[in-house]
């Protein structure tokens, strides 16, 4: 049994192995070394993804109710679990139902929060990005694509534009793939404006499926071959947001947020 607890790093999963190896397995390696003490694990919440990994490589990775249900098995007295997610949405909301059910016997648990939960977090993240991923000539666009959301927790990227707006950055837009931040949105802002030249990227965690499908794919339906159809020339960096640097050091910041409030959880 580890020393101080248990930490249980949980995203959605992705059959990207590449991308995997560079979110999930690199933020695991940074907490193994940055929280000595802890046994540390990952769980993901699509069971579809983990069906399809399974069957391609033979990993098993758990779900969240599985992970913590081994736990109470090993009857670990401390938990912490923190999510690999950009919004409080409902894989978030899916997260916290999970492991309200799944913590009896467990003496300890404490639930980090979102990414973007915090006003600090979105002014930070603007600024990674932009140095990650600055427009390379006054005509370039920088159109960053989120998944989207339903409901409240769509007006995250309302907040991220507006900390773009007050950095003078009017060569950064936010689309989404769901939510009203959506393709047509995006070319009506495109037709307001000057800026010609596209810059396309990722505001994913990882660059998986409806990053490689959705976004970037040869497809005629995705947004890169739509938006040339439209006469828009399109460069495309397929890097998820976990990459960065910068990203995963909030993430390990978030993570001691976390392990600081230990006593005052469940």
């Amino acid at each position: 049994m580890s020393e101080k607890g248990n930490i249980l790093l949980v995203g959605f999963g992705t059959v990207y192995r590449t991308a995997r190896e560079k979110t999930f397995d690199a933020i695991l390696e940074r907490i193994k070394r940055e929280f000595p003490g802890y046994c540390v694990s990952q769980a993901w919440t699509s069971r579809k993804i983990i069906g399809k990994v399974y069957e391609r490589e033979g990993i098993c990775i758990p779900t969240v109710e599985e992970a913590i249900r081994k736990m109470t098995e090993d009857e670990i007295q401390t938990l912490l679990v923190q999510p690999v997610f950009i919004l409080d949405g409902l894989e978030y909301r899916a997260l916290q139902k999970s492991v309200e059910f799944s913590q009896e016997g467990i003496s300890k648990v404490c639930a980090g929060k979102p990414l973007l939960s915090y006003a600090k977090n979105i002014a930070e993240a603007a600024a990674i990005v932009l140095k990650e991923q600055k427009p390379q000539s006054k005509n370039q666009v920088l159109l960053l694509i989120g998944h989207g959301s339903e409901g409240m927790a769509d007006s995250t990227y309302d907040r991220l534009d507006d900390e773009f707006r007050r950095r003078n950055c009017d060569n950064v837009l936010i689309g989404t793939l769901q939510g009203k931040r959506t393709l047509e949105y995006v070319i009506r802002e495109l037709e307001r404006g000057t800026k010609k030249d596209i810059l396309m990227v990722p505001f994913m965690l990882t660059a998986g499926y409806h990053a490689s499908r959705h976004i970037a794919g040869e497809q005629a339906d995705s947004w890169k071959n739509r938006l040339k159809q439209r006469g828009y020339p399109v460069t495309v960096k397929m890097r998820g947001l976990a990459e960065y640097q910068g990203i995963q050091d909030m993430i390990i910041r978030d993570l001691k947020r976390t392990e600081a409030g230990i006593s005052t959880c469940i």
